[in-house]
């Protein structure tokens, strides 16, 4: 149901006008003008149209408007103007008392057209019921699974073949295939770049492309499309768009050759943004396993004891064997040495086992300086932007940084540029680093070494990810750690 525009209406008549609007001219902004904008109407008087063109319509436009207006359920008519066409003095009339009852779709260009998406696609809903997993198996694309961009397949829930049969309703998903979700977080659209087969999960519709080029995703996300998504859903807690309002989605459908460049320079960019995406995940996987040789296995260590000729302790008997056959490798580099003289060449007993010598066992509260999050009241709350960026748990992580989605006016507890974001309520042991100074709730904690060491704060927080765990099944409601725990 669209929202009711400030005009004297009711809303299950202004829906059916509503509608029409969309259908032939949605990419115009619309005026109500007349007794219906200004209230002072009788029961049937006439819903007076201003279309805010830049050139005369044409008339097969205006008479399918016209058709369609007569044929309908309103008990009274409603005038169409068309703005290109009227008068100056009369336009000086209209703008008077003018009512905003349609917003312009920007960014589309004046001669492509409006199609319905059921038009230039098929669109498949899914079974709207729960099946059994299974432990392996095929496939099946659930409303948590469609996070825009590529389709992963990697991490979702698998089930049987039989199963797939039914879910599948007797189709495999091809490249360029479109997954939509419609319940709860609605809207979500990604796209199938391999020939994997997939079924969908409830609460979900695939939809076909005539074309298979990425075209229709990339309109699919555009800000024009979600705002007309937005005018469709229903549900006051559970927000759901229909089949129905899917496939009627009015999408921009330019010339073929336009259509299949701008595919082309956007498929590109998005290719060059994955493969961004897949360098930082090595070089994230390098610094980890980095930090993991020098501050949890000291090979540092024990490549300056070996050289050195020291006893190695038998516990890390092990690790010197697998150290010396890897320093036989015709492909081994050494540390430079001014780095490895930052390292110890003996090793000695602590409580924890052997470290190596001169270092000490301590804690995170002593080494790190940590802030544990306070949530503000949620009347400071906004997504305008106003206030400082916040962060209630690890909704908004990403790779490396947060994104901003929520804003505050009331701080409470502030992260600092570059503090280590750590997700202390569950799930437990999230890891991000703050992209600027930001406020956090309850669900996260921030931490920085006294050093200032942005780096080794990072590093040392993820290599304890693991130990924070632990902490997962505790709390009343939630896992939790406190700040005694760290």
């Amino acid at each position: 149901m669209s929202d009711l525009p400030k005009i004297d209406c009711r809303a299950d008549h202004w829906q059916i006008v509503h509608d029409i609007l969309q259908k032939h001219l949605a990419k115009y902004e619309v005026w109500a003008f007349g007794s219906r904008a200004k209230w002072t109407a009788q029961e049937y008087s006439d819903l007076d149209l201003a279309v805010i063109t830049t050139t005369p319509l044409s008339l097969e436009i205006l008479a399918s408007v016209s058709d369609d207006l007569s044929e309908s359920d309103l008990p009274w008519r409603v005038d169409v103007i068309d703005w290109a066409s009227t008068s100056a003095s009369f336009r000086e009339i209209i703008a008077q008392d003018k009512v905003v009852v349609q917003q312009k779709i920007d960014g589309l260009v004046e001669n492509w057209k409006l199609v319905r998406l059921d038009d230039i696609s098929e669109v498949i809903d899914s079974r709207h019921k729960t099946p059994e997993y299974s432990n392996q198996g095929f496939p099946m694309v659930r409303v948590v699974d469609v996070n825009g961009g590529r389709l992963e397949l990697e991490y979702t829930k698998k089930v049987s073949t039989d199963i797939y049969a039914d879910f599948s309703k007797g189709r495999d998903p091809e490249i360029g295939d479109l997954v939509i979700s419609r319940v709860g977080s609605y809207g979500n659209v990604s796209y199938a770049s391999s020939l994997n087969k997939f079924c969908l999960g409830q609460n979900t519709a695939l939809i076909i492309p005539n074309n298979k080029d990425r075209f229709l995703y990339y309109a699919l996300i555009s800000p024009q499309i979600k705002l007309q998504i937005e005018e469709m859903v229903v549900g006051a807690v559970q927000k759901t768009i229909s089949l129905k309002n899917i496939k009627n989605l009015n999408i921009p459908n330019p010339p073929e050759s336009i259509r299949i460049a701008i595919s082309n320079i956007l498929s590109s960019i998005d290719d060059k943004i994955t493969l961004n995406r897949q360098i930082n995940q090595t070089l994230e996987q390098m610094a980890q396993a980095l930090f993991k040789s020098w501050f949890v296995d000291f090979d540092p260590v024990i490549d300056n004891a070996l050289d050195a000729g020291n006893p190695i302790p038998e516990a890390l008997q092990w690790r010197a064997t697998l150290r010396e056959s890897v320093r036989k490798q015709d492909n081994f580099k050494p540390l430079p040495e001014n780095i490895r003289a930052s390292f110890p060449s003996e090793f000695e007993e602590s409580e924890l086992g052997w470290i190596p010598k001169g270092w000490a066992v301590s804690n995170v509260g002593k080494e790190f300086n940590i802030t544990m999050g306070q949530s503000p009241p949620g009347s400071a709350y906004n997504e305008a932007g106003e206030g400082m960026p916040f962060f209630q748990g690890k909704t908004d992580f990403g790779f490396r940084f947060p994104s901003n989605r929520i804003y505050c006016t009331d701080p409470k507890r502030i992260a600092y540029k570059n503090d280590t974001l750590i997700s202390v309520r569950a799930p437990v042991g999230s890891i991000n680093i703050a992209a600027e100074d930001c406020i956090i709730g309850r669900g996260l904690a921030a931490a920085r070494h006294k050093s200032k060491s942005v780096s080794f704060t990072f590093y040392t927080m993820n290599n304890l990810a693991k130990h924070f765990e632990v902490f997962e099944g505790e709390g009343t409601v939630f896992g939790s750690i406190n700040q005694k725990d760290l």
